[in-house]
């Protein structure tokens, strides 16, 4: 599997999704790595840093997008890379139950995950619909 490190865009957010220690993890485990330029600066971490860990620095997120399997984010996807994200990939984001007042272990039966994916809606453009449960 090819796993692509985001560089986030949303305003005031500096994180990155994946340390190059969690590069050399997921290398660990026989998969390559791909990461934005400059994803990890806000966070502390140099392009330098991921490749010594074995990631492919690459320029854009459209790069990122087209040749990885699963991207990883920590904000969700903003409109702007919606039409870069392929039916077939796997995006993946962290949930931020905190900023709805709530602690992970606070959840409550009302509370679920649900898979989504971009579908073509009438209009042409782009949504997000919850996914088929086999898919």
């Amino acid at each position: 599997m090819i796993v692509g490190i985001l560089k986030e865009i949303k305003t005031e957010e500096y994180r990155v999704s994946m340390t190059p220690a969690g590069v050399e993890v997921i290398k660990g485990h026989g998969h390559a790595v791909l990461v934005e330029k400059g994803a990890g600066v806000g966070s502390g971490f140099e392009d330098k840093a991921y490749a010594a860990a074995g990631a492919e620095i690459v320029k854009t997120a459209k790069e990122v997008y087209n040749r990885s399997d699963m991207v990883m984010h920590v904000k969700e996807p903003m409109p702007s890379e919606y039409d870069m994200i392929r039916n077939d990939q796997i995006v993946f984001t962290y949930f931020h139950l905190a900023a709805r007042g709530r602690g992970a272990d606070q959840g409550d039966d009302q509370d679920q995950i649900h898979r989504h994916r971009l579908r073509d809606d009438s209009e042409g453009g782009r949504i997000a619909a919850p996914a088929h449960p086999h898919e």
